[in-house]
C-alpha cells in the first residue's frame, strides 16, 4: 500500500514518471528499491483510473523521449479503454437489472392474477365447508398458501427492481494493453508498433 501511495504521488505530477531520470526524492528512492522504474498514471478527464507500476528489463538502456511519448500515448489509450470498459459494464449491469425487473413484474402480474383468483376460491370454499372441519381446514390452508406465494412474489419483485451497487469489474491488464496497441496500430500503422 505504501508503494501505491508513493507511486500515486509520483504519477500525479504527470502521466508518466520515469524514475531513472527524475530528481532524487524519498518516494523515488523507495520505488526504485522495489524495482519500479516507471509509474504510469491512467487518467481519463479528471478521473484517476489507476496506476501501472512497471519494472524494465535490466539489460534495457535508458528510455528515449520517443519511447516515453509512446508510453504516454499507450497510457492515454489504456485509460480510454478502461473508462469505456467501465461504462460498458455499468450499462450492461443496468440493462440486466432492467430486464430482470421487467420479467419479474410480468411474472407477478400474470401469476398474481391467478393467485388472486385462487385465494377467492379458497375463501368461498372455506365459507361453504364450515360444517366439515377437515375440508374447511384444507380450504383455509389453500388460502394461506396463496397468500404466502403472493408475499414471496412481492419480495421477489422488490428485490429484482431495487438498484444495487455492484463491485467494480476486474480488468485484464494484458487485454487492455492489447486494445490500446490495436488502436495505435490502426491510427499510426501496425508495422510501426512493437
Amino acid at each position: 500500500q505504501a508503494l501505491t501511495e508513493l507511486a500515486a504521488e509520483q504519477g500525479r505530477q504527470r502521466t508518466v514518471a520515469y524514475l531513472e531520470t527524475d530528481d532524487p526524492s524519498p518516494a523515488r528512492t523507495r520505488l526504485m528499491a522495489a524495482q519500479i522504474d516507471l509509474v504510469v498514471h491512467l487518467v481519463h478527464g479528471d478521473q484517476s483510473l489507476g496506476l501501472l507500476l512497471i519494472h524494465l528489463d535490466a539489460s534495457r538502456s535508458v528510455l528515449s523521449g520517443f519511447e516515453l511519448d509512446f508510453i504516454t500515448a499507450v497510457a492515454s489509450q489504456a485509460a480510454i479503454a478502461l473508462h469505456n470498459t467501465r461504462l460498458a459494464d455499468e450499462w450492461a449491469s443496468t440493462e440486466r437489472g432492467a430486464a430482470t425487473a421487467r420479467v419479474a413484474v410480468d411474472l407477478v402480474h400474470d401469476v398474481g392474477k391467478d393467485l388472486g383468483w385462487m385465494r377467492g376460491l379458497a375463501q368461498r370454499l372455506a365459507d361453504q365447508t364450515r360444517d366439515e372441519p377437515r375440508l374447511h381446514r384444507r380450504a383455509v390452508q389453500l388460502g394461506e398458501l396463496a397468500d404466502s406465494l403472493v408475499e414471496r412474489m412481492k419480495r421477489f419483485v422488490q428485490d429484482a427492481t431495487t438498484p444495487r451497487e455492484d463491485l467494480p469489474g476486474v480488468v485484464n491488464v494484458d487485454e487492455m494493453i492489447e486494445r490500446a496497441l490495436r488502436g495505435l496500430g490502426n491510427r499510426y500503422g501496425a508495422e510501426r508498433i512493437e
